[in-house]
């Protein structure tokens, strides 16, 4: 964890919790025991986190579709998924009430990276 230290952002605590506890749900849901989880947060123009895991990442044909209400990939080999869809949906409708923005880069097979940028100055609409 690499946590820039005395980082100020004004929005809603309650929710801001809930953004990190579902990228650190989802990193436990689909990654191996034992991978690492690397959470990143800085702040210079815009306050800046990352979410790195070592899981088995997504498919580039679904990328644009994850953060969609109910959406979820079935299991390489189970064939069935292990949430309700609906974390990456809420953590994106999280990021948009604060102005910000959320993007996801991965490979199959060697993780995800999500990366949120959140306005400093910025508040979450009520």
């Amino acid at each position: 964890t690499a946590l820039q230290r005395d980082v100020c952002y004004s929005g809603d605590a309650a929710f801001l919790r809930q953004l990190f506890l579902i990228f650190i749900d989802n990193a436990l849901k689909y990654s191996p025991a034992g991978s690492r989880l690397r959470v990143t947060l800085s702040a210079e123009r815009d306050v800046l986190i990352r979410f790195q895991d070592e899981g088995i990442g997504i498919a580039h044909d679904y990328i644009p579709r994850i953060f969609e209400r109910f959406f979820r990939v079935a299991q390489n080999g189970s064939g069935e998924t292990q949430s309700g869809g609906l974390g990456l949906a809420i953590a994106q409708a999280i990021v948009q009430a604060h102005q910000g923005t959320i993007e996801c880069e991965s490979e199959p097979g060697a993780g995800s990276v999500f990366t949120i940028r959140l306005p400093l100055g910025s508040s979450a609409s009520t």
